[in-house]
């Protein structure tokens, strides 16, 4: 059935439920009220809507022959059908540009359980989109790779070549990833999807299967009841993968395909929600990373020490390592110890009685002794002491 078949055999439909619930009104002002009385409307329905909606009106002036108030018509019901968009509650997961927020904490269970709803609704109704949707969640958590770069992606042997969809100056036209140590069936699937992918494709060919796979993923995600995973989440589950399994902010940017090392910790999925592995991608090692810790110059030699040690051979690991100081030796003999009678006699003077009222005088007189003291008195009496 062609569109315009659609929008027409939909529109009759809806034209004779308008007349049923305002008989009073032509059919057009009919239409009109039906909308300012419907309740409110998924925003993905109103071009649905439009559609039919448009072409019903364009038949019924027609018939009555009055094709030039069309404009006119519509500016009231397009004003009704707008009316009834629904707006997303405040603190819903909707975003200012009207798309739901991505998840990007998918755990190992959930990619697990979409992985086995597609492949079992592809494989039994021969639903190939399906199928497509299942070997991307099956690959796409271990590569990382944006979607759209899947159209210029090459697998030679255990090397993924994929293109730099969003290259900066300076930044080569590709990147390789090496797959080698990943489990043989991501090896399949990842040959297999990409073989599946017409290379001929446009961009805008491509984004629409892409939203053709998304919209796979949510209607499985719906069946099995788990968060709505998008093809942008195993993006986030590589990156923090790679991030859980130790790999260097320089080796994840590589990976990604970024020229910072800030932009995976930024905006992506941090190492707690990444997946464990035993083996994951790597990247192409730069030169001063490949070289042999043999290669590097040994250290410069340090000076002498007053008692010489033998030295330890030396890793050449780039630091200087210095001999311990020698261990300063105790004194063999010290001073005479204290007998029993010099410290009695030494702590005989604190054994006199003190008279706490005395004393207690003697401090408030030195106070207010002080407090008197001209500005300029540099000094102190010899009775201030206490």
């Amino acid at each position: 059935m062609s569109t315009n078949a659609f929008y027409y055999r939909e529109g009759r439909a809806m034209l004779k439920s308008a007349l049923a619930a305002f008989p009073e009104h032509d059919p057009v002002e009919a239409l009109v009220e039906q909308q300012k009385a419907g309740g409110p409307l998924d925003p993905s329905s109103l071009p649905v809507y439009r559609g039919v909606l448009r072409r019903i009106v364009k038949v019924l002036l027609r018939r009555n022959g009055t094709p030039p108030a069309f404009e006119d018509v519509w500016a009231l019901l397009d004003a009704a059908l707008t009316a009834r968009k629904r707006k997303p509650p405040r603190g819903s997961d909707r975003t200012g540009g009207g798309k739901k927020r991505k998840v990007e904490d998918a755990t190992e269970e959930e990619a697990a359980a979409l992985f086995a709803e597609l492949k079992r609704h592809g494989t039994r109704w021969g639903n190939m989109n399906a199928v497509l949707a299942a070997l991307f969640t099956l690959v796409a958590g271990h590569s990382g790779f944006r979607p759209v770069e899947l159209m210029g992606a090459e697998l030679v042997g255990t090397t993924l070549i994929l293109p730099n969809a969003k290259r900066r100056d300076g930044q080569a036209d590709s990147r390789p990833q090496y797959l080698g140590d990943l489990d043989g069936d991501v090896l399949i699937g990842l040959g297999l999807l990409i073989s599946l992918i017409d290379p001929g494709m446009s961009r805008r060919q491509f984004r629409a299967w892409e939203k053709c796979i998304a919209e796979q993923m949510r209607r499985a995600c719906e069946r099995i009841e788990i968060r709505p995973l998008a093809p942008y989440s195993f993006r986030h589950i590589a990156i923090a993968t790679w991030a859980r399994a130790g790999l260097s902010p320089q080796e994840i940017a590589r990976l990604c395909g970024h020229t910072s090392i800030r932009t995976a910790h930024t905006h992506y999925a941090r190492a707690a929600a990444g997946h464990k592995r035993k083996a994951v991608a790597r990247a192409e090692l730069v030169p001063e990373v490949e070289r042999d810790l043999e290669d590097v110059p040994a250290p410069a030699a340090t000076k002498e020490t007053a008692v010489p040690a033998a030295q330890p051979s030396k890793p050449a690991t780039g630091f200087v390592f210095e001999d311990m100081p020698p261990p300063r030796a105790l004194p063999t003999e010290g001073s005479e110890p204290l007998s029993p009678e010099a410290v009695a006699a030494a702590f005989s003077r604190y054994d006199q009685d003190i008279d706490v009222n005395a004393l207690g005088q003697r401090i408030r007189e030195a106070q207010q002794r002080r407090h008197n003291r001209a500005p300029d008195d540099p000094g102190s009496e010899p009775g201030d002491s206490v």
